[in-house]
């Protein structure tokens, strides 16, 4: 009797064992494969505008509401107090230069677009970036799945 409830024991934690790892690695390969496939088709941009001068607020309100009148600019938000300006839009409608150019024309003030460097691009997140452990692993869990 004791050596069967050992025996059912076994096969019940080698069954959750293997249920809980085909679930996480299914988990993974759906996770990697759908970054994958949004890597090349990916148009939301989100593009930074550093002031260099202190702006006063109904200037900022100015400046905010002329990048949200733009077509293609879903979303600003105007940190007044750093004078950083973060902007959403599609890059296909326009390109951070053509709004940055823009309002450079629209307004006199002093300020210059945030570019990531190269550096700071290698630098990605580690966990969802472009070379981070968990693409690879679902990577591999795809190639498992799809052959």
């Amino acid at each position: 009797m004791r050596v069967k409830k050992n025996k059912f024991l076994l096969w019940s934690i080698a069954l959750l064992f293997l249920f809980t790892l085909s679930t996480l690695s299914f988990a993974i390969a759906l996770y990697a494969n759908r970054h994958a496939d949004m890597a090349g088709k990916s148009s939301l941009q989100l593009s930074r505008i550093d002031f260099k001068e202190t702006i006063d607020p109904v200037l900022a309100q100015s400046v905010k509401n002329s990048i949200a009148k733009t077509e293609g600019v879903n979303h600003v938000y105007f940190n007044e107090s750093d004078g950083i300006l973060v902007f959403s839009h599609d890059n296909r409608i326009q390109s951070a230069d053509q709004i940055f150019e823009n309002i450079q024309s629209n307004y006199d003030l002093n300020m210059e677009r945030f570019v990531v460097s190269d550096e700071m691009a290698q630098g990605s997140c580690p966990v969802t970036g472009q070379h981070s452990i968990l693409l690879k692993v679902g990577g591999f869990f795809y190639g498992l799945l799809v052959l």
